[in-house]
């Protein structure tokens, strides 16, 4: 059995994001863990098999407090069997990516964390909404690592308005300098109603600015 949840909180929304997520107060992202237990505990009569793989996605996993990732992981582990769990992942964007987060996902069983890099130009993440910068990035794997993380994705947008080429070579020249473990490359893919689809329709935006050589 595979596992999937869903945390539906973000610093800002970005603007070719179509799933539930929304910025947070500390209060709501309790309440939302609870529901989240609630959910589990209805559930867990219907699941005898272990669990082979847990993916808490996002939304933005990594705006949880380690306490609250502590909290929600503990409860999963009393209700359904983790003795099988082969490979259990978090998602983290870079600039949200904490030591003592990682250091929670560790001490929780977590054992891959998969990182948003989504382009390595500044122009196109500004573009695209993005919050961080490559640096952060490398920040953030460093991090990873050094709490003994030994399996690391990192997510890649191709197909982004204005990318050209060269930019898309420069992208995964500088995700494979990282080194991870893994990576994903998915098509951007405008949604209708959200932001970017919405501006795309009426041209509304400004091109980005180009990249220093």
């Amino acid at each position: 059995m595979e596992l999937y949840i869903h945390i539906p909180f973000c610093k800002r929304k970005c603007k070719y994001c179509s799933f539930v997520s929304f910025p947070a107060d500390e209060n709501q992202k309790e309440k939302y863990i609870d529901a989240v237990i609630r959910e589990a505990e209805k559930r867990s009569a219907e699941f005898a098999e272990p669990i082979k793989t847990v993916y808490i996605g996002g939304g933005t996993p990594s705006l949880l407090s380690p306490a609250q990732l502590r909290r929600m992981i503990h409860h999963l582990r009393k209700l359904y069997s983790f003795s099988q769990v082969q490979e259990f992942t978090v998602e983290a964007n870079p600039g949200t990516l904490t030591g003592r987060f990682l250091e929670a996902a560790a001490e929780s069983g977590i054992n891959r964390i998969s990182v948003g890099m989504q382009a390595y130009q500044g122009s196109l993440l500004n573009f695209l909404g993005r919050i961080h910068t490559f640096d952060d990035v490398k920040n953030s794997l460093k991090t990873a690592r050094d709490c003994g993380f030994g399996n690391i994705n990192l997510d890649l947008i191709f197909g982004i308005p204005f990318q050209t080429v060269k930019d898309w070579k420069q992208t995964l020249e500088a995700a494979v300098s990282l080194e991870p473990e893994h990576s994903s490359a998915y098509g951007l893919i405008p949604e209708e109603g959200t932001p970017l689809c919405n501006d795309l329709n009426h041209h509304l935006f400004d091109l980005p600015d180009q990249e220093e050589e």
